[in-house]
C-alpha cells in the first residue's frame, strides 16, 4: 500500500465480511509445475506468479506478510478520493482494510471493496492443509531440460527443501552447480581460458574458491564469521600467500626472480618483516612508537635500534688504520673516536694522548661556584669543561652550566685572579668591562658626519621606562621601545642597514621575528650630540660675553 484514505460515514453502504485466517505461507509460481514456498499451514497461503522466484524471496515475503489477515468489508458510494489506487489503505465506517476492487459508475461516488469469502474461493480457492501438503510433496520434486539456440540447461530440483543440482552448456562454458538441505553450494564453471571452483555456505559464511587462468592461479579461503582467510596466487612473476587470523593478525609472503619477503602484521600495531633482493638483505621490527632495522648491501651493514646489544667480545678491524677497536663489558679500547654525540657520566679526563704526561682538562659533570643571598660562595654542579693550567697548580679555563645559571671563567691564576662572565637568573655580570673590536685596521668606509646624517633621527627618539612582560613585578627598566626605533628611521628615510643599533631576528610565516637594539652602539650618537652642545653653548657663551662687555 502506498496510501492511505478516511472515508469514515460518508458512504451510502457497508458491509463488514469478516477477516480471513491469518498468513502463514507464501508461495511462488516460477510456472504450471515449479514453484518455491515457505512457512506452514496452520493459517491462510499466499500464492503469487513469479518466474523468477527464489527461495530467499519467499523467505522475504513470508517475513513481511505473515500473521496479516484479510478484511473483507465492501463500500458503496463512499466519499473516495479520486487519487485512490488499488493495494491503497482505507477506513471505513471505523473498518480499515486495503483497497482491492473499486466500482466507478461516473457518479463521482466510486464504490471500494475487499472481496469476501465466496468472491475469494471462487478467484482464488485455498485448500485445506491436507490438500496443500499434498500437492506440494507431488509437486516438489521434478528434473529439467531446457534448451534453446544458444544454451542447455538441465537439471534435478527439490522445491520443498530447496535442493537443485544443474548442469549449463553454452558457447560461452559450462557450468555445474549443487546446493545441499545444509546450505553448502559448490559451483564449477569452465571457460575457453578459464576455470573457476567454488564452495560456500551463506549461513556459515564459509567459502573456498580456486580460480585457474592463463594469468595464473588464485586460491582462497574464508570463514568470515571468525575472520580466519588464506590465499595463494601464483603467476608467471611472482608468488604471494596471505593468513589472517581471528584477531586480524596477518602474514604474507612474496617471491619473484630478484626478491623474497616476509610480514607479520599486528593489529597492535607490531609489524616485522624480512626482505631480500640481489643486493641487500633488510630485517625490521616496530611496534608503531619504536623500530629496529638491519640493512645488509654490499658495501656494508647499517644497524638501527632504540638498543643495541651484545653478547661476548666485539673485535672491530679495517685497512682505514693500523690497530683495532675491542669492546669487552664496560671496557672500549681503540684509538681514534668520531662521534656526533657522546654521553658521559661525571667528568671525562682529557689527555693530549696516551703518552700525554699532564691531564689537559675535563669534559663533562663538574664542579662550580655561585654565590649565596648572603655573599657567601657555595658550590655547584653542571655541565661544563674544565681545562687546568698544565704542570700548574692554578685553574685555566672553564666553561659550565648549573641549574643556576651559565659562567665563563679563567683563573684563579697563579696570582689569585679570576675573570668571569656569568647570566644568572635575570642578571648577567662581567668581572671585567667588556670590551669592543674597535681597531681602525678592522674598519672602512669611515665618516665622521653623525651630526648631519643622524640629527633629524636622533630628535625622534622617544626614549621611555617600562617593565619586562616575562617579569611583571620586576624592576623598571629605562630604555628604547625597538619599534619607535624603527619609525624614526623610516621617517628619517633610512633603513637598518643605515644603522646597525637595530637587528632584527629571523621570524617565521607565521610571527614577525624580535627585534633587538644594541645600546653600546647609541653611545657615539649622544657623544655627537653633546659636543654639538657643547660647541652651541660655547657660542652662546662668548655672544653673552660680548653682550655684557
Amino acid at each position: 500500500m502506498s496510501d492511505k484514505h478516511f472515508v469514515g460515514l460518508k458512504l451510502t453502504g457497508f458491509e463488514d465480511n469478516g477477516k480471513q485466517r491469518p498468513i502463514s505461507r507464501v508461495t511462488l509460481k516460477r510456472d504450471d509445475e515449479n514453484a518455491v514456498t515457505a512457512g506452514d499451514d496452520t493459517g491462510a497461503e499466499l500464492i503469487a506468479d513469479c518466474p523468477h522466484a527464489t527461495q530467499a524471496m519467499c523467505d522475504a515475503i513470508l517475513r513481511k506478510v505473515k500473521g496479516y489477515a484479510y478484511q473483507a468489508y465492501r463500500a458503496d458510494d463512499a466519499n473516495l478520493d479520486p487519487a485512490a489506487e488499488l493495494g491503497d489503505g482505507i477506513t471505513a465506517s471505523g473498518v480499515y482494510s486495503v483497497i482491492s476492487r473499486i466500482d466507478d459508475d461516473g457518479s463521482g461516488y466510486a464504490g471500494a471493496a475487499a472481496p469476501g469469502d465466496p468472491e475469494m474461493e471462487d478467484e482464488f480457492p485455498i485448500d485445506g492443509p491436507l490438500t496443500q501438503e499434498f500437492n506440494r510433496r507431488f509437486g516438489g520434486l521434478r528434473s529439467y531440460i531446457n534448451k534453446t539456440a544458444s544454451e542447455i540447461r538441465m537439471g534435478v530440483a527439490d522445491d520443498l527443501n530447496d535442493l537443485e543440482a544443474s548442469f549449463t552448456i553454452s558457447l560461452n562454458g559450462i557450468t555445474a552447480q549443487i546446493n545441499d538441505l545444509d546450505g553448502n553450494i559448490s559451483r564449477v564453471e569452465q571457460k575457453a581460458d578459464s576455470y573457476n571452483l567454488n564452495i560456500r555456505n551463506d549461513m556459515k559464511k564459509l567459502e573456498t574458491s580456486i580460480n585457474i587462468s592463463l594469468e595464473g592461479i588464485q586460491t582462497s579461503i574464508q570463514d568470515d564469521i571468525n575472520g580466519l582467510e588464506t590465499s595463494f596466487n601464483l603467476s608467471l612473476s611472482e608468488i604471494r600467500t596471505s593468513i589472517r587470523d581471528a584477531e586480524g593478525n596477518i602474514s604474507t609472503l612474496q617471491q619473484t626472480a630478484t626478491s623474497l619477503s616476509s610480514r607479520i602484521n599486528g593489529v597492535d600495531s607490531r609489524v616485522t618483516e624480512i626482505s631480500q633482493s640481489l643486493d641487500s638483505i633488510t630485517l625490521s621490527v616496530s611496534n608503531g612508537e619504536t623500530s629496529s632495522t638491519i640493512s645488509i648491501v654490499k658495501d656494508g651493514v647499517s644497524v638501527s635500534s632504540k638498543t643495541i646489544r651484545f653478547t661476548g667480545q666485539i673485535i672491530f678491524e679495517d685497512d682505514l688504520s693500523d690497530g683495532q677497536t675491542v669492546i669487552s663489558g664496560d671496557n672500549i679500547q681503540t684509538g681514534e673516536i668520531s662521534s656526533d654525540y657522546l654521553k658521559l657520566y661525571g667528568p671525562m679526563e682529557v689527555y693530549e694522548d696516551e703518552r700525554a704526561r699532564y691531564l689537559a682538562g675535563y669534559i663533562g659533570f663538574v664542579e662550580g661556584e655561585a654565590y649565596n643571598e648572603n655573599g657567601s660562595i657555595r658550590v655547584t654542579e653542571g655541565i661544563g669543561v674544565k681545562a687546568p693550567s698544565p704542570g700548574k697548580n692554578y685553574d685555566g679555563g672553564m666553561v659550565i652550566c648549573t641549574d643556576s645559571g651559565a659562567r665563563l671563567t679563567y683563573g684563579p691564576d697563579e696570582f689569585g685572579s679570576t675573570t668571569t662572565i656569568a647570566c644568572v637568573s635575570d642578571h648577567c655580570f662581567s668581572s671585567e668591562p667588556m670590551e669592543t673590536f674597535s681597531d681602525i685596521r678592522l674598519k672602512c668606509d669611515i665618516s665622521y658626519d653623525i651630526k648631519e646624517r643622524f640629527g633629524k633621527f636622533y630628535r625622534s627618539l622617544k626614549p621611555c621606562r617600562f617593565r619586562m612582560k616575562d617579569k611583571p613585578g620586576g624592576a623598571e627598566h629605562l630604555g628604547f621601545i625597538a619599534q619607535d626605533v624603527w619609525a624614526a628611521l623610516q621617517k628619517d628615510g633610512k633603513t637598518m642597514s643605515d644603522f646597525a643599533a637595530l637587528t632584527q631576528m629571523r621570524g617565521t610565516d607565521d610571527e614577525e621575528g624580535i627585534y633587538t637594539i644594541r645600546y653600546g652602539e647609541l653611545t657615539a650618537l649622544n657623544t655627537a650630540f653633546i659636543q654639538q652642545l657643547m660647541s652651541q653653548i660655547e657660542e652662546l657663551k662668548q655672544e653673552i660675553n660680548q653682550l655684557r662687555s
